[in-house]
Order: C-alpha cells, then sequence, then structure tokens
C-alpha cells in the first residue's frame, strides 16, 4: 500500500490548518490565486497531452494550492481503461498505470461526466487504494459530449474538501479539457493536413509521372516509363507490365524491372499466375507470400517474389494490361493503401499506353499510306478548298516537272493547265469537291509540254468536314498514241479487204458466167456427162463470191460505210 508523503497540506473546510492572523486569510488568497492563473499559463503552453497532464499535476500540488495527490488518468478508447498519463504525491505508482472498466471511485464521472466527492474512501469498496484512508475528489475531464478522461485528487484526512476545492479544482479540470481538446485537434489538424500533405504530394508525382509519359510515344520506352515510375512510387523491389491485345486476356510481358532474369516477351496464357488472374477479374489482387500461392505460375519459379500486389490496366471497361510489383523481404506486406496509390497510377498509365499505342498504329498507318503513296505509278497530288497543293507524290513530280517545294501552296489549275485549258479545269476541280468525278483531257507540264492524262478527282473529308480533294493523273500519252496507231491499222487493214475482194470478185464472176455458158452448150451438144462437174465450179464460184461479199461488208463496217444496225449486217454477222 503507498505510504503518504511526508508532508500534507488540507485546503478549505477540512484541509485548513490552525488559526492564523486575521492578514492570513487575504495573503493566502492572493498566493492561490496567483498559483492558479500560473496554472493557467502552464496549461496553455503544455505542446502535447502528458506535458500538459504534468502541467496540471505540478500546479496544483504546488505550495500555495498544496493539494497532496493529483492524478491524471486519460481513457483508452480500444480498451477503455483509465490510464495513469500524470501524478504526483503517489508515491511507488508505476508508468502506465490501469484501472479497468468498472473499477475505482474514478468510474463515476465517466458515467455521468459529474463531480463526485468521497468524504471517506474506507466506506466506499469501490475505492482503488493510493492512500490507507482519506477522501478524493473525482472530477471529468470532458471533449465536448464525451469524457476523454478523470482528474484525482486525495488527501490522507476524511473530509478534506469543500466548496472552495470544488471551484479551484473545477476550473482547473475545465482547462485541463480545453487545452486536451486543443493539442487533440491540433493533432487531428496535423494528420489531416500530413494525409493532405501525402495527397498533394501523390497528386503532383502523378502529374509529373503523366507529364512525362504523355511525352513519350514510343511504346516500348512508355512500358519501361510507367513501370519504373511505378516501382518508384511504392519504394518496391521490382514490377513486371504486360500488355494484351484488344479482345484477349492473354498477356505479354513488356516491362520488367528487378527481375533478375529477363522476362520480357514471355507469354502469360488466360487465367496464368497472378496477372492472369487479374486480367480476367479486372480487379486489383494482394497475395502475402507469392511462393505459397496455388495460383502462382511456373514461369516465375526462380524469381525471388514474397508479397505482391497486382492491378489492372483499363480504358473504362476495356482491358490493355496489367501490372505488378513485389516485395523480396518477408517482412513487409502490401495493403489497401498500396492498392489505392496503383489505383490512382494504373488508370492514368493505361490510358497513356492506349495513346502511345494509337500513336503507334497511326504512324504505321501513315508510313504505309506514304510508301503507297510514294511507289505509286500514278501522280497523285492532295489540294485545299481553294485548290492551292497540299502535297504531291513523286509520280507527280516526275509527270509535271515539279518540285514537292514547287508546287506546295500553288494553286493546283493554275499549275497544270494554260488560258486555254484552266475553265474546263476549274470546273471539273469545283465538281470534285463534291462528288467523284473522271475526265479525259490534256494538262501542261512545267517545261510548257502537253500531256494527256485520265483525271479522277475525290473529296476529301476529316471527321465529317470536307477538307479539300485528292487528284489522280494517269498520263496516257503512249495509250492514245496506241489507239491512233491500231485505228491507222485497222483503216488499212479495212481498205486492203476491199480492194482484195473488188480484184477477187471480177474473176470469180467470170468463172461463174462461163460455167453457165459451158452448162448450157454442154446440154444442147447432149454432153450430159459433163453438166455435173461444171454445175460443181459454178456452185464454188458462188459460194466464194458470197464469202468475199461478207468480208466487203465488214471491212465497210469497221470503216463506218455501213451502219452495224443494218438488216444485212446482222445477217452476215448471223452466218459468220
Amino acid at each position: 500500500m503507498p505510504k503518504p508523503p511526508p508532508r500534507a497540506r488540507r485546503r478549505s473546510s477540512g484541509a485548513k490548518t490552525a488559526a492564523t492572523p486575521a492578514a492570513a486569510p487575504a495573503a493566502s488568497q492572493a498566493r492561490r490565486l496567483s498559483a492558479l492563473l500560473r496554472l493557467g499559463g502552464d496549461i496553455a503552453a503544455g505542446h502535447d497531452e502528458h506535458a500538459i497532464c504534468q502541467r496540471v499535476v505540478s500546479g496544483l500540488h504546488d505550495e500555495a494550492l498544496g493539494y497532496e495527490l493529483v492524478a491524471l488518468f486519460l481513457v483508452d478508447e480500444t480498451t477503455s481503461d483509465r490510464v495513469l498519463e500524470a501524478s504526483v504525491g503517489w508515491q511507488d505508482v508505476r508508468d502506465g498505470f490501469r484501472i479497468p472498466e468498472g473499477q475505482g471511485l474514478s468510474e463515476r464521472p465517466l458515467v455521468d461526466g459529474k463531480l463526485h466527492y468521497t468524504p471517506d474512501v474506507q466506506r466506499d469498496p469501490a475505492y482503488v487504494s493510493s492512500y490507507q484512508a482519506g477522501s478524493e475528489l473525482d472530477l471529468p475531464l470532458r471533449l465536448g459530449y464525451n469524457t476523454i478522461g478523470v482528474m484525482v485528487v486525495q488527501s490522507h484526512k476524511t473530509d478534506a474538501f469543500g466548496a472552495e476545492d470544488f471551484e479551484i479544482l473545477t476550473a482547473a479540470a475545465n482547462q485541463t479539457s480545453i487545452a486536451l481538446a486543443r493539442v487533440r485537434l491540433l493533432e487531428i489538424q496535423r494528420r489531416l493536413l500530413d494525409a493532405e500533405r501525402r495527397r498533394a504530394d501523390e497528386q503532383q508525382a502523378l502529374i509529373e509521372t503523366m507529364a512525362a509519359l504523355s511525352a513519350e510515344l514510343e511504346l516500348s520506352k512508355l512500358l519501361q516509363g510507367v513501370l519504373d515510375r511505378a516501382v518508384g512510387l511504392l519504394g518496391v523491389a521490382g514490377g513486371e507490365l504486360a500488355t494484351c491485345t484488344a479482345g484477349s486476356t492473354e498477356l505479354v510481358i513488356a516491362a520488367t524491372f528487378g527481375a533478375g532474369t529477363a522476362t520480357t516477351g514471355a507469354r502469360l496464357g488466360p487465367g496464368e499466375g497472378a496477372m492472369g488472374w487479374v486480367a480476367e477479374r479486372h480487379e486489383p489482387l494482394i497475395i502475402p507470400d507469392y511462393k505459397q500461392w496455388a495460383g502462382r505460375s511456373a514461369q516465375y519459379a526462380s524469381l525471388d517474389v514474397h508479397a505482391c500486389v497486382v492491378v489492372p490496366l483499363l480504358v473504362g471497361v476495356r482491358l490493355v494490361g496489367a501490372m505488378s510489383v513485389w516485395h523480396s523481404d518477408s517482412s513487409k506486406q502490401f495493403g489497401s493503401e498500396h492498392v489505392r496509390l496503383l489505383n490512382l497510377f494504373a488508370p492514368q498509365a493505361a490510358i497513356a499506353i492506349e495513346n502511345a499505342r494509337l500513336f503507334a498504329d497511326a504512324n504505321r498507318q501513315k508510313q504505309y499510306f506514304e510508301h503507297l503513296l510514294g511507289n505509286s505509278p500514278v501522280a497523285i497530288v492532295v489540294v485545299d478548298e481553294r485548290q492551292d497543293v497540299v502535297s504531291c507524290n513523286p509520280a507527280f513530280e516526275k509527270l509535271f516537272g515539279y518540285t514537292n517545294a514547287e508546287a506546295m501552296g500553288r494553286n493546283l489549275d493554275d499549275l497544270v493547265t494554260n488560258e486555254e485549258m484552266r475553265a474546263a479545269a476549274v470546273a471539273y476541280s469545283l465538281q470534285g469537291l463534291d462528288q467523284p468525278v473522271r475526265h479525259t483531257s490534256k494538262r501542261l507540264r512545267k517545261d510548257g509540254t502537253s500531256v494527256d492524262v485520265d483525271c479522277s478527282s475525290v473529296p476529301v473529308f476529316v471527321d465529317g468536314q470536307r477538307v479539300g480533294l485528292m487528284a489522280l493523273y494517269h498520263d496516257i500519252s503512249e495509250l492514245l498514241a496506241a489507239r491512233h496507231d491500231a485505228e491507222a491499222a485497222n483503216s488499212a487493214k479495212s481498205q486492203f479487204l476491199a480492194s482484195m475482194s473488188h480484184e477477187l470478185r471480177t474473176p470469180l464472176n467470170a468463172i461463174i458466167g462461163y460455167s453457165e455458158m459451158l452448162q448450157e452448150e454442154a446440154h444442147d451438144r447432149g454432153e450430159d456427162n459433163l453438166i455435173p462437174d461444171l454445175g460443181k465450179i459454178h456452185s464454188a464460184g458462188k459460194h466464194l463470191l458470197t464469202l468475199i461479199n461478207d468480208v466487203l461488208d465488214l471491212s465497210k463496217i469497221e470503216a463506218g460505210k455501213i451502219s452495224p444496225t443494218d438488216s444485212k449486217c446482222r445477217w452476215v454477222a448471223r452466218k459468220i
């Protein structure tokens, strides 16, 4: 049982000493007032709960106030125990002394939030001994509507406290409550400020990360940059980033950090490993011990991975990949805060990856079309709505003799026509802005020579907005020359056939006429045995004459002297 201190002072009614001269009460009152003022200043100067409590018990034990035993208990919010925070005059008490819930006189202020006075503690079975006998005053320390602790003041004398003590100690308890509320509020504010500062730092890091990632459009570098930033953000040992194609949950490792062995390019089938699991479910996954996890992939058997966290990379609801980070230290684990950080980072990373992928696809398409246009034998030029040249391909440069630099910004119709050609060319260009147009005409080269071209024009639309047209020129000079030669050859053939037919019909008519005369003469002489042979000669001549007439008619058709719709021509065609 603790012993009372060697010197004790009693205050007020039961705590006063022997009578003093008349001036003594006034001087004592002044000292008490001065002590209370110092106590108030000391309490206000406390920078944390322990310092405040220590200042309170020391101030109440001051010679001017002289309370023998003062103790401050604060309630443990987890266990509801009263935990001794500071005391004076209580010998042999251990640090952190606890009074469980439901025990001791100091439980009462916690229940009703009121001051409780026990004049003789020996008569109360709830007393938790500090003195063998005496009196105890218990005052609540309140924070709003909640009682957060108790101030306990004891004397080894029974009935030691009176109204003046109630007033002084109530004021001290109120000041203590205000000071504790202040430091707790400041602590809450500090935590909130720290949380806001941490979030601000996270947001700033995220902004800087996204700015750095957005500036990188080469997909392979971007993927490695995303992973490096994630590893740095969480302070982990390593990680991997995998991508997938549209509509597939098969993953390809695209970037690694701290993997030890190169896994870039490795493939994970649907559902394989932690990233495969995440890819199928679109949900984050925390694994406390990867080596003991039943779903681990055989590809990672040699990798020094302990705890890991994996998140999907999503653009909306569409999966573009998955990212994992891990600890090698078995004492480190991941929690919801790490998932929150990765989930803060992952959507932006997914968008950056998608942008880089779209850029890569667009760049490939651009290179494809540039290669296609650059190697096309057809002259191609793109103009805006004012008919000014935007670009042209090498075939255009070769056909018209202008370099791309010379043609850029020039009006197309001014470039490839003269005054005689321009009006028709402008009409075709204006028509080509609204619909596809094709025509054959002449155009002018840089050196002033003309060229026969087959020209096609199509309007060009971007996002539904017309921006100009594309014109395609095919040099048909050789084709026209070949056609002219063919027509000349055909005309010569027709003339030849007509001449030959005429030359052949003259002797044939003579043969036919003589055969008829010989048939008649043979009949008159009675040489009937010659008539059949002469008939054959006559029939053959007539047949050959018919064929020659038909050939002559065909040549006349080709020469345009007879219409193909003429009945005789149709009869000839049927015979052939």
